[in-house]
């Protein structure tokens, strides 16, 4: 399972999913009435200098799922924490995690 916080990095969540054969779940930051059920967890962001809620579709990540982050940029890894919690909740176990990032590196005259 490739659990991805928040919903703009879906892309390289569902390539790295394709790439594990695994489920993808995305994390939102507002709940809407068309989620249905959902989990939900707060952290602090020190990038926002708030409370950031995150709500997860109920059902998708399953008791005993290895779960794996995926974020492109991570300037902190406060969101982790709301993650991890919803994990507990459910009783899955956090497998691992991956940050890509890639800062302007383009090559003259190509």
């Amino acid at each position: 399972m490739v659990v991805v916080f928040p919903e703009d990095v879906a892309p390289l969540a569902l390539a790295v999913s394709e790439w594990l054969g695994s489920r993808t779940c995305i994390g939102f930051s507002r709940a809407g009435l068309c989620l249905g059920s959902f989990l939900q967890s707060s952290y602090v962001s020190p990038d926002r200098g708030m409370l950031v809620n995150v709500y997860v579709p109920k059902g998708v990540i399953r008791r005993e799922d290895n779960v794996f982050f995926v974020k492109n940029i991570a300037r902190d890894w406060a969101f982790l924490k709301a993650l991890m919690h919803i994990v507990e909740v459910v009783k899955a176990r956090v497998w691992g995690r991956l940050c890509c990032f890639c800062f302007g590196c383009a090559e003259e005259g190509n």
